[in-house]
Parts: C-alpha cells; sequence; structure tokens
C-alpha cells in the first residue's frame, strides 16, 4: 500500500471515529475519559484527522468505547478507501428541493425510516447505481455527481480542531 492510500484509510477511519463521537455527543475529553484516560484530547484528535496511525488494539479499544465493532468500523473504512461506495447524507437529499430529485428524495426518505439510530448517514455501493438511476429517471453518471454532493459533511468545532474548550478543561 503506497503513502497516498494509507492515507486514505486514516481519513476514512479518522472521519468514522468523529462521526461516532457526535453520535454519542460526547467532546474529546469525555471520549478519552471513556478509554482509562490513557489518551490525550491532542491524540484523539490526530486519530480523527486522520494524521497518525492507529494501532490494531488501539483501535479496538476506540470501537469499544464507541460500543461498535471493530470488524465492522475497518469493513466500513475498507470499502470507502476502495472507492465501492459513495457516503451519502440522507437528510440533505431529503431537504432538496429539486423537482428532478423527486424519485432520490422517496428513496432517501425510506432508508431514513429504516435507520434504527444513529447519524443519517449511509454509503451507496456504485453497483446499485444503475437501477437507482433508472427510478430516479436520470443518467448514471450524473447520478453519481449527484450523490457525491450529499456527502455528509463534518462540521469542525473549536473542540474538533484541538483548541481548548470548556468542556475539554
Amino acid at each position: 500500500m503506497n503513502t497516498e492510500e494509507a492515507g486514505k484509510y486514516r481519513s476514512f477511519l479518522g472521519e468514522a471515529l468523529r462521526a461516532d463521537r457526535a453520535r454519542k455527543q460526547w467532546t474529546r475529553l469525555e471520549f478519552s475519559q471513556r478509554l482509562d484516560g490513557n489518551l490525550s484530547t491532542q491524540t484523539v484528535a490526530t486519530y480523527e484527522l486522520g494524521t497518525r496511525h492507529v494501532s490494531l488494539v488501539r483501535l479496538i479499544e476506540l470501537s469499544e468505547a464507541l460500543d461498535r465493532d471493530p470488524v465492522e468500523l475497518l469493513r466500513e473504512v475498507h470499502e470507502r478507501a476502495s472507492g465501492k461506495f459513495i457516503p451519502v447524507d440522507l437528510e440533505r437529499i431529503i431537504v432538496s428541493d429539486e423537482p428532478a430529485l423527486y424519485s432520490l428524495r422517496e428513496w432517501a426518505e425510506c432508508r431514513l425510516a429504516a435507520l434504527v439510530a444513529g447519524p443519517a448517514h449511509v454509503f451507496v455501493n456504485v453497483a446499485a447505481l444503475p437501477p437507482l438511476a433508472t427510478l430516479c429517471g436520470i443518467a448514471q453518471p450524473e447520478l453519481e455527481v449527484r450523490l457525491r454532493e450529499f456527502a455528509p459533511e463534518f462540521k469542525a468545532s473549536r473542540a474538533d480542531i484541538g483548541r481548548a474548550t470548556p468542556d475539554d478543561d
């Protein structure tokens, strides 16, 4: 694996960790405290930003603290890094008001209703694009471009960029 590919894996792992932590509504300090205080908030930040390698043992510890199956987390990261999946925020699709995306909104509403908990993010397998494009009545390349426009947004807070916040003291 070359350096660029390794960077993708670290970045996607960091995004997944950050999303899971946000879903739990924890600050980085709260997250690090759930790891028996073995980890500084700065180290958590470097994992989430994808600038530091995560050992296998640490990955398991992070996953368990987030109530996440480490195998499932690795599968998700690998699928994203391989380019076989497109990350999509269902809520962003639902609030779009373009008439041409009516069928895509209907699909997103059904998918969102099926989610049990957590963020409204799903990963669309690129193999599913032809039937989804037919359902939506648009060309597959256009659908792929449109889906990428609805990628989840990760909003950085002061805590997310490594600065202290009152919660992190």
